[in-house]
C-alpha cells in the first residue's frame, strides 16, 4: 500500500475495519470520511498539501 495514495489508505482502512469485525459494510460511509480526513490530514502534515487545499478538500467532502 501506497501511503500517499488517499484511496490506497481508504480501502485499507475499509478492509481493515470490515476484517476486525469494528465496521460492517454498511458503516463504511462514515468510517470512509474518518480515512478521508486522516489520509488527507497526514499529506497537510507532510506538506504535500497547503492548509487551503485541506480546507477545500475537506469542505467539498462535507458538501457531498
Amino acid at each position: 500500500m501506497d501511503m500517499g495514495n488517499p484511496q490506497e489508505v481508504r480501502d485499507e482502512f475499509e478492509a481493515m475495519m470490515v476484517d476486525a469485525e469494528l465496521a460492517t459494510p454498511g458503516q463504511l460511509p462514515q468510517h470512509k470520511k474518518v480515512g478521508k480526513f486522516a489520509a488527507n490530514a497526514r499529506r497537510l502534515r507532510l506538506g504535500e498539501i497547503t492548509p487551503q487545499e485541506f480546507e477545500r478538500i475537506m469542505r467539498k467532502d462535507e458538501e457531498g
